[in-house]
């Protein structure tokens, strides 16, 4: 997904005007790094279907990630799996970064960004999912991912590895839900009693809670980005091939646009 550009082939992409240069102190955008080689000036991002399972997916589990991937109601944004992740904040990217590099995302003329409307998409759903017994809590989305896979553990379901597989062990915690199960933790017992007490189609339901369009996300193309949207500290995806300059390259050979709000 991610492949290396030398310097004189970058300086020629850069110079062809299908790249939206919109590096400006209002609109820049970002990606904090520690496996990205520094000793490369930049990189081609190519998106590849399912070849990118988030990296907090691998550490918490991928259902939260199919969820965004499979619900109706984001089938016209780009899928997680096969996205670039990215922020809009410089002092974002540097804290992910680390021990690595802050690396400027390029987006084609022609590309698409979508926008959360939080600083990471794990405080993006808290609100709606309140209405799955996931209230008071930052992190609202990392809940409801340990709920279901807590869940699973404890009524002894086989774990899903795939979004259809997903939606069919929800299936089968609303069956199992009137077991008696003194070890699970106060907010999974509340998930399962209001899944269990919906008595509708539960991928329907999902999907109206974690819409983007009720949740505020947005999806732009790279025009409406550059012209229309003022970003203060947002997560942003896109499975657009993208450009990522390294910082240092970026502030030396492209000044105009270099400039950054912390």
């Amino acid at each position: 997904m991610y492949s290396p550009i030398a310097a004189e082939q970058l300086k020629a992409l850069i110079a062809h005007d299908r790249w939206a240069i919109h590096g400006t102190s209002s609109r820049p955008l970002f990606k904090g790094s520690n496996w990205l080689d520094s000793d490369h000036v930049a990189y081609m991002f190519k998106s590849i279907p399912g070849a990118r399972p988030s990296k907090t997916a691998n550490y918490n589990g991928h259902y939260y990630d199919w969820l965004l991937n499979g619900l109706p109601s984001w089938n016209c944004y780009p899928a997680r799996n096969a996205s670039l992740i990215g922020t809009t904040k410089h002092s974002i990217a540097s804290s992910y970064a680390r021990t690595g590099s802050v690396w400027r995302i390029v987006l084609p003329n022609d590309g698409r960004i979508a926008i959360c409307p939080a600083c990471d998409i794990w405080y993006s759903f808290n609100a709606n999912l309140s209405q799955l017994g996931i209230d008071g809590y930052d992190v609202a989305l990392y809940r409801l991912n340990d709920s279901i896979r807590e869940a699973q553990l404890n009524y002894g379901l086989v774990a899903a590895t795939d979004y259809l597989q997903l939606m069919n062990l929800l299936e089968e915690i609303r069956t199992n839900a009137r077991k008696d199960s003194p070890s699970l933790t106060f907010i999974t017992r509340r998930f399962i009693e209001r899944i269990a007490s919906y008595n509708g189609d539960l991928e329907v339901w999902l999907s109206e809670l974690l819409s983007p369009s009720s949740n505020a996300f947005n999806l732009y193309s790279t025009e409406e980005y550059a012209r229309v949207v003022k970003p203060m500290n947002n997560e942003i995806w896109s499975d657009s091939l993208c450009l990522l300059v390294s910082e240092d390259w970026y502030r030396t050979h492209m000044p105009e646009h270099s400039s950054i709000a912390e």
